[in-house]
C-alpha cells in the first residue's frame, strides 16, 4: 500500500475488507488501498461496513475503535468519487458519533465541520446558508477536543459562507480582454451633425460604459466579503499548528486547524477575486492553497476537503491557459488516481484544445481523451448509480446550485 505499486496491495485488500466483520477498524483499513488507487465507491462500502459494526459494539457497551476515522474516511472517498449522498448521509452521522460511541470517543475536532465542507465541495449553497453557528462546533459534545477547535469551526463556517454567498452574487466575471473597454456609442449633438453637410466629419460620441450592479448582487458581494474578514480574523487568532511524528511536516496526529484556515482564506479570496473579473489574483491565491498542501504533510484523509489543483485547474482553463490546465489536472490524477474531478477538468482541457487547434505536451502516462472517457464512464458504473454528474472540476467556483 505505501510502495510505489499501492494496486499490488488490492487483492489482500479485498479479502480483508469482507473477512472480519466483527471488527470495525480492521474492515476500514483497507480503504487506505482503496484511496491510494481510486476505488472510490470500494472505500465508501467498506467504512460503512465498519461503522455498523462500531454501531453493534457500542450497542454491547465496548467501546469501538476509530469511528471518527473511518467515517472521515467514508465521507472523504464518498466526495472524490462523487458520491453526494453518501457524503452528506455519513458527515451527518459524524454529529451524532460523540453521543452514540460515549465520552472516550476520539476525535481530531473535524467532526461538525464535515457536513459544510461536503456542501461546499458540492455547491450546495442552500444547505450551507441553513447550518447555524452551534452546529458547525463541536464546543457542546462534551468530548476531549484539541485546542483551537471552536475557532477553527466558526472560521470553516465563514469559509463556506463566503463561497455561497459569491455565488449568489453572481458567476465569475468573464476574462478581461488586453486593450479593449466596455463603450457605447452615441450619436452627435444636431451642431456636429450640421458641420456634416459642409463636408466635415460628424463626431462621434463615446461613453465609457460602468457596470450595472444590481443591488441584491452588491449586497451579496458586501456579506461575502464580511465573510472573508471574519475568516481571516479566525485564522489570524488561531495557535500554531502542532508538528506531530510521524510523518513529514505537520505529521499525521495534528489537526492541523490553522493550516486548514489558511488554505481556506486562499480559496475564498480567489473566489472573491473572480467575482471581481481577476483571474490573476485568483490563480495565485489558488497556487498559494495548492502549495500548503503540498507541504502540509501526508495524512489520510486529507486535511482538505477538496485538492485545489482542481479548481486551479478550471481557473486555467478560463484564461485559456490549456497546458498549465492540463498539468495541474495530471498533477492531481498522480495524488488522487481515477479522480472525477480531475478527469472532468482533463476532459474539458481535451475538448478546448481540439476546438482551437492547440497541441498539448502530455507525458506518457497521460490517458488519452478516449481514455478518459472510458475512466469516467468506469466511475459511474463503479458507484451503482451513486455519483452525480460533476459539471465541471470545481463546482464550488462555477457553479450557482449544483
Amino acid at each position: 500500500e505505501a510502495g510505489p505499486d499501492p494496486g499490488a496491495a488490492s487483492a489482500a485488500a479485498d479479502r480483508l475488507s469482507q473477512r472480519f466483520p466483527a471488527f470495525g477498524h480492521l474492515t476500514h483499513m483497507p480503504s487506505h488501498t482503496y484511496l491510494r488507487t481510486g476505488r472510490w465507491h470500494a472505500g465508501v462500502a467498506t467504512n460503512a461496513r465498519a461503522l455498523d459494526a462500531g454501531e453493534r459494539e457500542a450497542a454491547k457497551c465496548v467501546d469501538p475503535y476509530g469511528p471518527q476515522h473511518n467515517a472521515q474516511m467514508l465521507v472523504y472517498g464518498a466526495m472524490t468519487g462523487g458520491e453526494l449522498g453518501a457524503a452528506e448521509r455519513y458527515a451527518r452521522e459524524l454529529r451524532r458519533y460523540p453521543a452514540a460511541f460515549g465520552p472516550t470517543y476520539m476525535t481530531d475536532g473535524r467532526d461538525n465541520v464535515a457536513e459544510l465542507l461536503v456542501h461546499a465541495r458540492f455547491a450546495k449553497w442552500d444547505s450551507v446558508m441553513d447550518l447555524t453557528p452551534d452546529q458547525a462546533t463541536m464546543a457542546a459534545t462534551g468530548v476531549m477536543l484539541p485546542p483551537g477547535e471552536e475557532t477553527h469551526s466558526h472560521a470553516m463556517r465563514h469559509f463556506v459562507r463566503a463561497l455561497a454567498l459569491a455565488a449568489k452574487a453572481g458567476a465569475p466575471a468573464p476574462v478581461p480582454v488586453p486593450g479593449v473597454t466596455a463603450a457605447v456609442v452615441t450619436p452627435a449633438p444636431a451642431s456636429d451633425q450640421a458641420g456634416a453637410a459642409d463636408g466635415g466629419q460628424a463626431q462621434q460620441q463615446v461613453q465609457v460604459l460602468q457596470p450595472v450592479v444590481p443591488q441584491a448582487v452588491a449586497e451579496a458581494r458586501k456579506q461575502a466579503q464580511a465573510e472573508v474578514d471574519a475568516l481571516a480574523a479566525d485564522t489570524a487568532s488561531l495557535p500554531p499548528d502542532p508538528v506531530t511524528k510521524p510523518g513529514r511536516g505537520l505529521g499525521i496526529y495534528s489537526p492541523g486547524f490553522k493550516a486548514t484556515a489558511q488554505h481556506a482564506l486562499h480559496v475564498a479570496t480567489a473566489r472573491l477575486a473572480l467575482l471581481d473579473g481577476d483571474w490573476a489574483e485568483a490563480e495565485l491565491q489558488l497556487a498559494s492553497a495548492v502549495a500548503i498542501e503540498d507541504s502540509a504533510g501526508y495524512t489520510e484523509p486529507p486535511r482538505f476537503h477538496q485538492p485545489q489543483r482542481e479548481c486551479l485547474g478550471w481557473v486555467l482553463l478560463g484564461q485559456g491557459k490549456l497546458q498549465q490546465a492540463a498539468d495541474a489536472y495530471l498533477q492531481d490524477l498522480e495524488e488522487f488516481p481515477r479522480s472525477p474531478w480531475a478527469l472532468t477538468g482533463l476532459r474539458a482541457v481535451y475538448d478546448a484544445a481540439a476546438t482551437r487547434q492547440v497541441d498539448l505536451r502530455l507525458p506518457a502516462p497521460a490517458p488519452t481523451p478516449s481514455q478518459v472517457q472510458a475512466l469516467l464512464s468506469q466511475l459511474a458504473a463503479e458507484s451503482q448509480g451513486a455519483a452525480v454528474t460533476l459539471p465541471t472540476s470545481c463546482p464550488a467556483f462555477s457553479e450557482p446550485q449544483l
